[in-house]
């Protein structure tokens, strides 16, 4: 069971419709997920990463968002292909969702307890003392203290954390066997997300769910996930197991990632990469990241860079190991 695929993504790529012209937002996007296992997604603001996350669930807002091509297959079904009726009995069933900012994602008028006794209402037809009672039991599992009480508290009665777990209770409540996480600790103090990060990989590890977690940070990576893609402009520039990624990185990008993490008392300023992503309304000749690239050759212009195997758990986007 372990070994089962839970989810493949091949060549997606999304488009978004603006005053200026086509905004290619994400391309070609292929990655794969198995039981208990979990993916990071990592790069800059405004690299396609949330979007990625939006679109395994056909959640894009179309207009303007549109996905142009790619297979989203969840068990061996493309969810690209699904009615919207059909769609509606995977999310947050089999699928869930944590989004960024807890306090916009629940209802301000519904107590908390109302907000996660629908997942049980619409997804498992339960009689209500039986909801009442499955309520009760995640609100504890996530460390919601006197969830009988607190049940019929409004999320504004909550902390940012206290709320956070609340999201994670209803996105686990109907035990899923893919969770996204769109960057679920951003808003939270080092202290909370580290308790917040703990309880959801002790959640995932006791029900085998399967997480795609969507951050900007490399240190919520390296403490969470089995296994990383780097986002570029778009694309993955770099896919690779934790443990490589982060001894033997091989895309200039992500080694200027690494580089930018601070290293407590040592002397000298913070590095940074020098320029900015281009403009995904403008077609771009060879590598996107060329004007940023500190080894940038000839060949960087002669093409897009395709995705190299370099090993079995490393593949990179790099003219540099093209042979």
């Amino acid at each position: 069971m372990e070994d089962q695929e839970i989810l493949r993504v091949e060549n997606l790529s999304v488009h978004f419709s603006s005053y200026e012209g086509i905004v290619r937002a994400v391309n070609r996007i292929s990655f794969s997920l198995k039981r208990g296992e979990i993916l990071g997604i990592v790069g800059e603001s405004g690299c396609g990463k949330s979007t990625v996350a939006l679109s395994l669930l056909r959640l894009v807002a179309t207009p303007p968002g549109r996905i142009v091509s790619g297979h989203v297959l969840f068990q061996g079904k493309d969810l690209l292909i699904l009615r919207e009726q059909e769609l509606e009995a995977y999310r947050g069933d089999r699928i869930s969702m944590i989004f960024q900012d807890p306090l916009t994602s629940l209802n301000p008028v519904l107590t908390i307890g109302l907000q996660v006794s629908e997942v049980f209402e619409y997804h498992k037809r339960l009689q209500q003392q039986k909801i009442r009672e499955r309520v009760t039991e995640i609100l504890k599992r996530v460390g919601i203290p006197s969830p009988e009480d607190r049940m019929r508290d409004y999320p504004h009665q909550f902390s940012g954390g206290m709320r956070q777990r609340i999201m994670i209770a209803i996105a686990m409540a109907c035990e899923p066997d893919l969770l996204i996480a769109d960057e679920p600790t951003t808003a939270l103090d080092v202290t909370i997300q580290a308790q917040v990060l703990t309880l959801m990989r002790r959640l995932c590890t006791q029900l085998g769910t399967a997480v795609v977690l969507i951050t900007h940070d490399l240190g919520v990576v390296a403490r969470m996930c089995n296994h990383v893609a780097v986002m570029y402009a778009g694309e993955i520039v770099e896919h690779a197991g934790i443990h490589t990624l982060f001894t033997t990185p091989l895309h200039p990008y992500t080694q200027g990632l690494l580089r930018c993490i601070p290293r407590g008392r040592a002397q000298g300023r913070l590095y940074f990469i020098n320029g900015k992503p281009p403009r995904l309304i403008e077609e771009i000749e060879g590598c996107n990241f060329a004007e940023r690239c500190p080894v940038v050759g000839p060949r960087c212009s002669q093409g897009s860079p395709e995705m190299l195997e370099v090993s079995e758990d490393h593949r990179v986007r790099c003219m540099r190991y093209r042979s």
